[in-house]
């Protein structure tokens, strides 16, 4: 029997999860994967840095902020500058509800992460995607982190972008995308439409 898993964020917008029965210390795994996924970095320190040979390698829930600085990590400054998207796909995610929520499991060390990731904020901005719906989840290069169990998420493969709507998820991108990130997006959210 599946069980419904309600969190209210700061912003007092509540945010539930369909999860599959989950047993009690699960629960409780999920509900502070998602609280941390989600919250904004102005708190607690939630991430960690460390440098190993060139590669500035993030581990926790990192803000988008931490992400834009060129000096420590171009590849998502100037990736997010450089990507023109398809502005017929960006109209019509614009049109969509906005009660999307896109929790993201990424590498800063990863080549892939480096290139979806930039791309993902800069659709995310243009579609007006709200900050505080989405979660960055950053992982060591074994693809496991000291702040949350990747594995209870059943991630394989960074970037996994999890799309989820009124706590059901819709859809994932891993690692590349099919088409293009707004067209992905675009299709996971139309086919959660189909599923209202």
């Amino acid at each position: 029997m599946d069980s419904i898993l309600q969190i209210t964020f700061q912003n007092n917008k509540a945010f539930r999860m369909y999860v599959p029965k989950l047993t009690k210390s699960r629960h409780l795994f999920v509900i502070l994967l998602i609280t941390l996924a989600f919250q904004q970095c102005s708190g607690p320190k939630t991430f960690s840095w460390k440098t190993d040979k060139s590669d500035q390698i993030l581990d926790g829930s990192v803000h988008k902020d931490v992400l834009n600085n060129p000096e420590k990590f171009p590849w998502f400054y100037y990736g997010k500058q450089a990507y023109k998207p398809d502005t017929a796909a960006i109209s019509r995610l614009k049109g969509m509800d906005t009660s999307l929520y896109i929790m993201v499991f990424a590498g800063s060390w990863c080549a892939d992460t480096q290139k979806e990731l930039p791309i993902f904020f800069k659709v995310a901005e243009l579609v007006g995607i709200n900050n505080s719906h989405i979660g960055v989840l950053m992982v060591n290069k074994n693809k496991q982190s000291a702040y949350f169990n990747v594995n209870a998420m059943e991630i394989r493969h960074i970037p996994t972008f999890i799309i989820y709507r009124n706590g059901k998820e819709l859809g994932r991108i891993i690692e590349k995308t099919e088409v293009s990130m707004e067209a992905d997006l675009l299709k996971i959210a139309l086919l959660g439409n189909e599923l209202k």
